[in-house]
């Protein structure tokens, strides 16, 4: 799965109880004002009605007394017609105005934050000196949270005092953590949170992932029963059901964590294909049969084949997987698993000759086939890797471990000019490799 697309889908489920602050229904403001006005054209704003809310905000022009919101309301309109230009002008001319009035800074951070972050994050510096009295941090975090710069919302959470957050602020600190992957800290808030209100379901939530990824699962699956049977207004997502599932599998309870992956199938069923999720869920408590079967229905369904290779590749990484992690296979078994992987691995090589995944990966199956490398069968697969792999500093890695199968193939084939070569290959991008001293010496 994406990292992007994991954190959208959990950042929207995550917050579902955060309970939205209710629109005012009446206007405030004295009948007449500039304020009254600027309330009313706001309102026909929101729903579209452009031309009545210019003709609000000529009234609140041409009343007695200028204001802030009347100002305001004009850069509104102007962004709605996408002038970006002239809203700007009119927000910076409200801040003029009224330099202590936050709803021109928040406008402008607003259209800043995208592109123009530290300009952004200064604004709401400036605003925290006119008025002390506003939560200018927490606003600045927040704003970086709404980025999904979690880590700099993080550094700015943790030097704020917890027990006076509100609920949602300690929501997002945690939710900071999670993503940054402080699983430790993201199981202290929300414990915090589950203090403060046992039947929350994002903090009950929180403290499932986060003992889950720890790894701590029978407190793992207590926050289940918590996050499940003591929630109050508890919408369950599909991703619920996979931590609940990975509980139970690292409690040894394999069968019931599929019972959960059902129920996240089920759920998702008429809203949108998990298979790759599926596929990702049973990888991880390795029932690798159904991880591919899962991925192989998620290439079927998928349109765009831009990321063909990558699909490719990780349904011959499941088989490749299933090959070297089962323990209950046979030898026979294994290498039958192995060469269900090399299918793919080699589709890689068809669809991009010069990409040395393909071939980095067949040469490591025919590895494991060819025991102790007598037949040679990775030979012609690591020489294609040393080929596309030698002038990339960035795959020295795999360089090394293909000249290291060549020397080694060659040393056992009497070649010892042949090994040698390798040897030096090897020394010459890491002089300290202790394998490739070895040969080298051997092979004087």
């Amino acid at each position: 799965m994406k990292k992007s697309i994991l954190i959208t889908s959990l950042l929207m489920l995550l917050c579902l109880t955060v309970s939205a602050q209710k629109n005012k229904s009446a206007n405030k403001f004295k009948e007449g004002t500039s304020e009254y006005y600027a309330y009313e054209g706001e309102k026909l704003l929101k729903q579209d009605k452009i031309d009545e809310a210019k003709a609000a905000w000529k009234q609140a022009r041409m009343a007695k007394q200028i204001s802030c919101d009347e100002i305001c309301l004009g850069g509104d309109i102007y962004l709605k017609e996408n002038n970006q230009e002239m809203a700007m002008k009119q927000y910076r001319r409200a801040i003029y105005f009224d330099r202590k009035n936050e709803k021109a800074y928040f406008r402008i951070v607003n259209m800043l934050k995208a592109k123009q972050m530290p300009a952004a994050v200064a604004l709401l510096d400036t605003l925290g000196h006119e008025r002390p009295d506003l939560p200018i941090q927490t606003m600045i975090a927040d704003l970086y949270y709404d980025n999904q710069d979690f880590s700099s919302a993080l550094k700015i959470y943790d030097s704020m005092s917890r027990d006076t957050m509100s609920d949602r602020t300690l929501m997002h600190y945690a939710t900071c953590a999670y993503f940054t992957q402080n699983y430790d800290l993201t199981i202290t808030l929300a414990n915090l949170g589950h203090v403060r209100n046992s039947r929350d379901a994002v903090f009950n939530r929180f403290r499932l992932y986060g003992y889950t990824d720890k790894g701590m699962y029978q407190d793992a699956l207590t926050a289940a029963n918590d996050l499940f049977y003591n929630s109050d207004s508890l919408k369950v997502q599909y991703i619920d059901y996979f931590y609940y599932g990975y509980a139970l599998n690292g409690m040894g309870r394999t069968a019931d964590a599929v019972k959960q992956f059902d129920r996240a199938a089920e759920l998702s069923q008429g809203q949108r294909d998990i298979s790759k999720e599926l596929s990702d869920a049973y990888l991880k408590i390795h029932q690798y049969d159904q991880a591919a079967h899962f991925y192989e229905l998620y290439m079927k369904n998928e349109k765009d084949d831009y990321n063909r290779v990558y699909n490719t590749n990780h349904l011959g990484y499941i088989w490749y997987t299933k090959a070297n992690n089962d323990t209950t296979l046979t030898k026979e078994q294994k290498i039958e698993t192995l060469k269900k992987a090399i299918i793919y691995f080699h589709q890689i090589e068809v669809y991009e000759p010069d990409n040395y995944l393909g071939y980095l990966f067949e040469a490591r199956c025919n590895t494991v086939i060819d025991e102790n490398s007598k037949q040679g069968l990775a030979k012609p697969f690591y020489s294609k890797v040393i080929e596309l792999t030698q002038n990339d500093a960035s795959h020295q890695s795999y360089f090394i471990e293909a000249c290291q199968y060549m020397a080694y193939y060659n040393y056992i084939h009497k070649n010892f000019k042949g090994s040698h070569e390798f040897a030096e290959k090897i020394l010459a991008v890491d002089p300290n490799n202790m394998y490739a001293i070895q040969i080298a010496e051997a092979t004087k």
